[in-house]
């Protein structure tokens, strides 16, 4: 990168970013180098015109008042530069001074509402006021509401943990010793699993990184190795087919609310959907032999062909309703009435071990593989079905929307019984494939 003497530059964090990535101003001055970007500040590399360092003039980018914005941060850099010098007996400033003196003047003015340096909860109570508005880096969209109303939980634990302790939490105190005795609050205070202490741990992460962005503080304590998210694997279960099957041939007919509950649960076990998506397919996301929706936890793009199960559930309820689907219910009384439909099959009445580590120890119990059926139970049978029919990693991946194959085999839940038989039948296929040649 060329150094320009005197002058403000914008440039790309990351031209390559498939979502957006920030704009960093870069000044250069006395053969020292100062950067600085503010993460709102962040753009789509194809909105972004490289040689003119601006954004394009396009339609579906508010290109002009986004480049009054970069004006307007070039104006404060250089006005600052020169309020430096002439405080300092014209000696050159340090990046490190000039880099505070421009965030300063950028928190006090430059935007629509004037802001100030913040303790942690006020900064949290802003931050998360405005979070709608924000825009996922990686997706390139809206934060979605899933995320925000965990984000909000974390704050509130947040704040019983700081009553609890008669404690004034600021950026400062966010060290391992937090790490510690938050996390011994959340075991033990509200006997929390430890993936669920994990996921605070990340929010909380993902919030001093942000006041990080922001200038609020220069704490980093949050990125040491003893600041970890912990996590074990869980015990939840898949269902095969033939469990699948058993489901979806047991009468119910006297019993429409249940009957709708098992329909709506048997299109998310062969869609590989998450509650929140296969609870508001709408008619314009079936599209002939498929289904194409956008996630709402991740707001990419699924395009899943309409396994037969879940066309004769479309034909059952085709001309009751606009998506030919039974209606949906909310998350926590489909899980109850599933309950309810899985205790009736006869195949889900065996034992199941289970483990969970509670307040620091591994307790293991038995229970009936019936009570561990929930809607979350569809996704991961969708992806472990498929898998053990030898499909394409990345082919399943495709539809269930995971990016990464790591992230899709951790979802898996398969049985040493099961992957035996796959083994088996592989080398079966094999000797056969061998003999007729």
């Amino acid at each position: 990168m060329a150094k320009t003497q005197g002058k403000v530059s914008f440039f790309l964090k990351d031209t390559k970013s498939k979502g957006i990535t920030p704009v960093i101003a870069t000044f250069c001055y006395n053969k020292m180098q100062m950067k600085y970007y503010e993460p709102k500040l962040s753009i789509a590399p194809k909105h972004w015109n490289p040689k003119e360092q601006k954004a394009r003039e396009v339609k579906e980018f508010p290109f002009a008042s986004f480049n009054v914005t970069l004006r307007t941060l070039a104006n404060v850099i250089i006005d600052e530069y020169q309020k430096l010098k002439s405080d300092n007996n014209n000696l050159e400033p340090t990046t490190a001074q000039l880099r505070e003196k421009v965030s300063l003047a950028r928190n006090k003015s430059g935007t629509a509402q004037e802001r100030t340096k913040q303790d942690l909860f006020g900064f949290l109570e802003s931050y998360l006021k405005d979070l709608h508005k924000k825009v996922n880096p990686v997706t390139g969209k809206q934060i979605s509401e899933i995320t925000i109303r965990a984000y909000r939980q974390t704050f509130r634990l947040i704040k019983e943990f700081a009553d609890l302790s008669k404690k004034h939490l600021d950026f400062n105190h966010i060290d391992t010793d937090f790490y510690n005795d938050f996390s011994f609050f959340l075991t033990h205070t509200n006997g929390f699993r430890l993936n669920t202490v994990g996921k605070h741990i990340r929010n909380i992460k993902t919030f001093m990184q942000e006041a990080i962005d922001r200038n609020y503080t220069s704490n980093i304590s949050f990125r040491k190795k003893s600041f970890r998210v912990i996590s074990e694997k869980t015990d939840s279960i898949y269902l095969n087919e033939l469990e699948l099957s058993a489901i979806e041939r047991f009468d119910l007919s006297s019993n429409k609310r249940l009957e709708k509950v098992r329909d709506l649960f048997l299109v998310g076990c062969w869609t590989g959907l998450r509650f929140s998506d296969f609870s508001r397919i709408k008619a314009h996301n079936i599209k002939g032999e498929y289904i194409e929706i956008e996630q709402q936890k991740t707001g990419g793009k699924v395009y899943i062909p309409i396994h037969p199960t879940v066309q004769r559930v479309m034909d059952k309820y085709a001309g009751q309703y606009p998506n030919s689907l039974p209606p949906a219910i909310s998350n926590q009384k489909m899980n109850g009435y599933l309950k309810e439909v899985a205790s009736m099959i006869d195949v889900l009445k065996q034992p199941f071990n289970i483990g969970n580590t509670l307040k620091g120890a591994k307790v293991y119990k038995t229970v009936m593989k019936y009570d561990l059926v929930v809607t979350h139970s569809a996704r991961r049978s969708f992806a472990t079905n498929q898998y053990l029919k030898g499909i394409p990693v990345h082919d399943i991946m495709r539809i269930t929307g995971h990016r990464t194959e790591k992230a899709f085999l951790r979802y898996l839940k398969i049985e040493n019984r099961d992957a035996a038989i796959r083994v088996s039948n592989f080398w079966k296929n094999e000797s056969a494939s061998l003999k007729a040649v």
